[in-house]
């Protein structure tokens, strides 16, 4: 199987304690997938889009309710515009990469 001629497979090991990954709208489904990145260390932020009420906010899928891993590193909300959007994330994720 190749990678074609610009691609080259490499193995790596992700500290995944010094990363965070920006989730947005972690509803239902995503909320499952962000578990799984919770699971394996790494700062989950939630993202929330302005068109999403407060209770789809809260719901989370019995799955992720009963395990205690699932919390997420910080929660933010839509900005004004982008680049406040953009500002607030980037300053959530500061301290990690």
């Amino acid at each position: 199987f190749g990678f074609g001629p610009n691609l080259k497979k490499r193995m790596t090991t992700v500290d995944a304690s010094k990363e965070a990954i920006i989730m947005v709208d972690p509803y239902s489904t995503g909320a499952i997938v962000a578990l799984e990145f919770m699971k394996r260390g790494y700062h989950v932020i939630a993202l929330w889009n302005k068109g999403l009420t407060p209770i789809m906010k809260t719901h989370v899928p019995i799955m992720a309710q009963n395990d205690p891993s699932f919390k997420y590193y910080k929660e933010l909300d839509e900005g004004l515009d982008l680049q406040d959007t953009v500002k607030k994330v980037t300053e959530a994720a500061s301290p990690y990469r």
